[in-house]
């Protein structure tokens, strides 16, 4: 064989050799990147268990100043980060709040302190990665980062906190960014979430006075 041919064989070969190593590189990335697209294939594939949670008092709309009496602490605040976890007696699924509190109406609490408390209802993984879903359907959850007057009471023994809203929702009234009128969270589930409620100084206001009055 000629010096010429061999040097042409020799280059024909080294050229297939990267074409080839191109090719398997570019599946593998493809692979790797259609896997993280796709997210971890135990948590797609996982069973869901779903347990229904449904308590006459969530749909009780009670009047103010029985709101009032019940609570322990009524405050103004904002959820800042917020997590599901199983309750400490295990028994529960709950969704935990950290609050930062801008005014404590009521309450041994101070201004710009924060504290937790617990709605139900949440999304766990359980230990065999299997997921437990708690839905509580009368109760509507806060949003990180809105504004509310929380009225809250001692958290059911075995939960992750010390408070929990009165009534489930009944306890939470939104103040809308740029609106007039407070938004009660335990309005109706039947009804979307409105901005119909009394105007914002004079909810407050009527707050403050059963607060000092009772």
């Amino acid at each position: 064989m000629s010096k010429r041919k061999r040097v042409l064989i020799s280059i024909l070969l080294l050229v297939f050799t990267t074409a080839i190593s191109i090719f398997v590189g570019y599946r593998f990335n493809t692979s790797a990147q259609a896997q993280q697209r796709s997210g971890p294939p135990d948590l797609l594939t996982a069973n869901r268990r779903v347990v229904e949670l449904d308590e006459p008092e969530w749909r009780q709309n009670i009047p103010l100043t029985a709101l009032a009496s019940e609570s322990k602490v009524i405050a103004i605040g904002v959820p800042i980060r917020n997590g599901c976890h199983r309750s400490q007696d295990g028994y529960q699924v709950t969704t935990d709040y950290e609050v930062r509190l801008q005014e404590v109406i009521k309450g041994d609490f101070q201004s710009g302190s924060v504290i937790s408390l617990s709605m139900p209802g949440g999304l766990v993984t359980e230990p065999d990665r299997s997921l437990l879903e708690v839905r509580a359907r009368r109760v509507r959850k806060m949003r990180n980062g809105n504004t509310y007057v929380l009225f809250l009471k001692k958290a059911p023994a075995g939960a992750n906190t010390e408070l929990a809203p009165v009534r489930g929702s009944q306890g939470l009234y939104e103040i809308p960014q740029g609106g007039t009128r407070v938004i009660h969270l335990g309005r109706s589930t039947t009804l979307p979430p409105a901005d119909d409620g009394e105007e914002i100084p004079v909810f407050l206001q009527s707050v403050r006075d059963i607060v000092l009055h009772h």
